[in-house]
């Protein structure tokens, strides 16, 4: 077995010399049509604005090998700490979805959490993501529950997960839309954009002759200029499969491309979209972060700001005038507000698609009203109503005063007549 990782280490190196030059991409000018590519389902993304540049089959549901580690990594993230240390449980090599790429890690070994996820996302380890699952969910089970629970929370509508690794099993599986949406939101965390764009690292081992050098199986990084990750895959049924970001003048796409029919011409898909989404369309500013795009007026005379807390964008094919407008939606208030406070959200149209709707906060703090302090709300009332009441009584018994005199001199007439 030993020897076997060695053979299959040197002959990836030397297939990826003889590759690399040869699918050196370059930018075009400019692309004139949208392109075609050739594997099964595919997106570009907009990464700031979320909108959908280019879309192939992008619901589908289909295998997707080991672009699941990026899911296994984003929960392992959200839940973990990176400098806790795992020990690798005794029966890793004989769970049936660790086999294929492997690391070899032996029972008893012991690695951070960060150690583990750069070996699971650089070489694809399929024993360092179950490693990173033993520890997160206690076992296999329950971490793939959180694995699920996660694509739901985000937001994925095409997804279902079986294992933290990619092997194929009949009910799992996801699509190209949903894989952008995990990427876009891992991208956002720094360890993880930080992980993805290694292409090599030292992984010291237990014993001198393990394997101790990790180096990222993902071509695009050497092969497109502003690649920054993040992910490839490949296995019998799934095919090829990839999940790239790439950042150019510090704006990011995202593609995603699935069941392609060799390494290469998903590298060429990728290409062909990112010089796409790069020389065809532009972004612009519709809302700054945390700058006020609404108002609401409260009882009592508050008011709370509302603003996007990051900059919105949207994207346009370059030389076209897009109408984006903004439609904010905001939800039942309940005192008190805390700033940061999520109150509703924003929705971007362009004509009648609502191409993306992210969150509205709370940019001051309305405090709940102090009932010690407060003058009670019925004070006036229950001060008003006995004057009304005395006023009334004063001005019954006026009344009543007159009848009598009246009445008096009446009766005094009547008698001075008939006497």
């Amino acid at each position: 077995m030993k020897r076997s990782w060695v053979i299959l280490i040197v002959l990836s190196l030397l297939m990826f010399n003889q590759v690399a030059p040869a699918l050196a991409f370059s930018s075009s000018s400019s692309v004139s049509q949208i392109p075609t590519v050739n594997g099964e389902a595919a997106v570009l993304v907009d990464a700031d604005s979320g909108q959908i540049l280019f879309a192939k089959n992008s619901h589908e549901h289909l295998p997707i090998a080991s672009i699941t580690k990026i899911m296994t990594a984003i929960v392992a993230l959200d839940k973990g700490n990176l400098d806790s240390v795992v020990t690798i449980q005794p029966d890793i090599m004989d769970r049936k979805n660790v086999y294929g790429t492997l690391l070899y890690l032996e029972p008893g070994e012991k690695f951070t959490l960060r150690q583990l996820l750069y070996g699971m996302l650089l070489n694809s380890a399929n024993d360092a993501a179950m490693a990173v699952a033993d520890y997160i969910g206690g076992n296999e089970t329950n971490f793939v529950q959180m694995m699920n629970a996660t694509a739901q929370q985000l937001g994925a509508t095409d997804t279902h997960f079986t294992n933290p690794d990619g092997l194929s099993e009949p009910n799992h599986y996801s699509s190209a839309s949903d894989m952008a949406l995990f990427a876009r939101y891992a991208m956002q965390n720094p360890v993880f954009a930080e992980i993805v764009q290694t292409k090599t690292m030292d992984f010291p081992r237990s014993k001198p002759k393990l394997p101790n050098k990790l180096y990222n199986i993902d071509h695009m990084l050497w092969l497109y200029s502003g690649v920054d990750g993040v992910k490839t895959g490949y296995t019998a049924e799934a095919r090829n499969t990839i999940v790239t970001s790439a950042t150019r003048n510090g704006r990011r796409l995202l593609v995603v491309v699935l069941r392609g029919d060799t390494a290469k011409s998903i590298y060429a898909d990728d290409a062909n979209l990112l010089d796409y989404g790069f020389n065809d369309f532009t972004n612009q500013v519709l809302a700054q972060g945390r700058v006020a795009v609404d108002s609401v007026h409260l009882a009592g005379g508050s008011v709370v700001k509302l603003a996007p807390p990051q900059p919105v964008y949207g994207t346009s094919p370059i030389g076209k005038q897009s109408d984006f407008v903004l439609k904010p939606q905001v939800d039942k208030l309940s005192l008190p507000i805390q700033a940061g406070e999520t109150l509703g959200k924003l929705n971007i149209w362009e004509g009648t698609t609502l191409v993306q709707t992210v969150p509205l906060i709370a940019l001051n703090n309305i405090a709940k009203p102090n009932v010690l302090n407060a003058k009670p709300i019925g004070s006036t009332v229950w001060f008003v109503l006995p004057l009304m009441g005395l006023f009334a009584y004063v001005a019954v018994h006026r009344r009543q005063r007159r009848l009598r005199r009246r009445t008096v001199q009446r009766n005094s007439l009547y008698r001075y007549y008939h006497d």
